[in-house]
C-alpha cells in the first residue's frame, strides 16, 4: 500500500509513474520503473468478494457448527477468560508428546470447528457491536490455536497421526469462513496498532504453510506413487489424486488472507525448481510449476477479475481459480 507524504500533491493520481530503488549495504542493486493506476476496486478486493461466496458453499468451511445465542455467549466468555484457549481439550493443557497422536488430532479438529461455529455466528450477526465482540474472540481463539498447533515441521511431527499429517485440511477448512469474513476489519485493527491483529496476520502465514507440507517419504522421488519412473517431467506430480483437490480449498483461501501482491504463496523449499532430489531428475514436485507471487499476474483493468489472477502456465492456480469461479469445490 502506498501513501502520499503529508502536504505533498500529485497532479494525476489515476496514472502515476514511480521509480523503485533496491539497495543493500554495498549500495544500489537495481532500479525499476513502474506505473501505478488508480482503480475503483483492487483485484485483491474482487478476489476477496469471490472468497466470501466460496466459503459459504460447503458446511465444512465453518466446521458444520451452528451455535445458539446462549452457546455463543458461553463460548465467547470462555475464550476471553482463558486467553483464547480451549482448556477442556487435552491438546491445550498437556504436552502434545504426553497425549496419543489420535487425541491431539481430535482435539485440534474440535478447536477449529468451534472457531468455525463462531465464524458462522459472526456472518449471521446483524449488530455491529456484537460482530466486533465475535471478531475479537475469533482472533483470540485463532492465535491461541496456532500457538499450540505443531505447524513447524508438521508433516514429520510424530505427535500427530500420519493421516492428520497428510490431510491438513482437517485443521484449515473450518477456519475458512471466520478468517475470510473478519479479515478486513482485522487488517484495519492491525494498521491501528492492535497487537492481537498483528499476531493474527503472522499466524495466518504460519498455519497455512502446513497445506504445502509433505512427509519426507512423499517428497522422495524414489517413491514412485506420483511419478513416471522413466519420464519424471511428464508426470502429473505430487498429490495427483483427491488429496490435491482438498488442499486447493485452503490454497485459495490463503491467497485472499495473505493480502499481498508479491509474497509467494509458499516458502516451503521442496516446491521450488532447485529442490535437489527432483532437480536431479529434471523435474519438480509439480512438473512445470513452482510458486510465484500470489497475485503477481493480475492485470490492471482486466475484465477477467479472478481469472486474471493466474497465468495459464500455472496449473495449480488455474485449478484454484476455476474452482472459485464455479464455487463448486467439493460440496460433499
Amino acid at each position: 500500500m502506498l501513501y502520499v507524504k503529508d502536504n505533498s500533491q500529485v497532479s494525476d493520481v489515476s496514472n502515476l509513474s514511480l521509480t523503485v530503488f533496491l539497495n543493500d549495504s554495498n549500495g544500489l542493486v537495481a532500479t525499476k520503473n513502474i506505473t501505478i493506476r488508480q482503480v475503483s476496486e483492487t483485484q485483491w478486493s474482487k478476489y476477496l468478494s469471490h472468497l466470501k461466496e466460496f466459503v459459504l458453499t460447503s458446511k465444512r468451511m465453518w466446521g458444520e457448527r451452528y451455535y445458539s445465542s446462549d452457546e455463543v455467549t458461553t463460548l465467547v466468555k470462555s475464550i476471553n477468560d482463558s486467553e483464547g484457549k480451549f482448556n477442556d481439550l487435552k491438546a491445550y493443557t498437556n504436552s502434545l508428546s504426553d497425549n496419543k497422536a489420535t487425541q491431539n488430532g481430535k482435539d485440534f479438529e474440535e478447536a477449529v470447528n468451534r472457531i468455525g461455529g463462531l465464524g458462522y455466528a459472526y456472518y449471521s450477526e446483524k449488530s455491529d457491536e456484537q460482530k466486533e465482540v465475535l471478531r475479537a474472540a475469533i482472533v483470540k481463539a485463532f492465535n491461541a490455536f496456532v500457538d499450540r498447533f505443531p505447524s513447524q515441521g508438521f508433516a514429520d511431527n510424530r505427535n500427530m497421526t500420519h493421516a492428520d499429517r497428510t490431510h491438513q485440511w482437517r485443521f484449515t477448512d473450518a477456519l475458512s469462513l471466520p478468517l475470510v469474513y473478519i479479515l478486513e476489519d482485522t487488517l484495519k485493527k492491525e494498521l491501528a496498532g492492535d497487537e492481537d491483529a498483528k499476531k493474527f496476520r503472522k499466524n495466518v502465514n504460519t498455519l497455512y504453510q502446513i497445506t504445502f507440507d509433505l512427509p519426507e517419504t512423499d517428497r522422495d522421488p524414489e517413491r514412485l506413487r506420483y511419478f513416471i519412473e522413466d519420464d519424471f517431467p511428464a508426470s502429473m506430480g505430487t498429490w495427483s489424486d483427491a488429496n490435491r483437490g482438498h488442499r486447493l480449498r485452503s490454497w485459495a483461501v490463503y491467497v485472499g488472507l495473505l493480502a499481498d501482491y508479491n509474497k509467494p504463496i509458499t516458502d516451503v523449499a521442496w516446491w521450488y525448481a532447485d529442490y535437489a532430489p527432483l532437480k536431479e531428475k529434471g523435474s519438480t514436485l509439480l512438473p512445470g510449476w513452482e510458486p510465484v507471487a500470489a497475485l503477481v499476474t493480475l492485470k490492471p483493468g482486466s475484465t477477467q477479475t479472478v481469472d486474471a489472477l493466474i497465468d495459464t502456465v500455472n496449473r495449480v492456480y488455474c485449478l484454484m481459480v476455476r474452482c472459485l469461479i464455479t464455487l463448486d469445490i467439493d460440496k460433499t
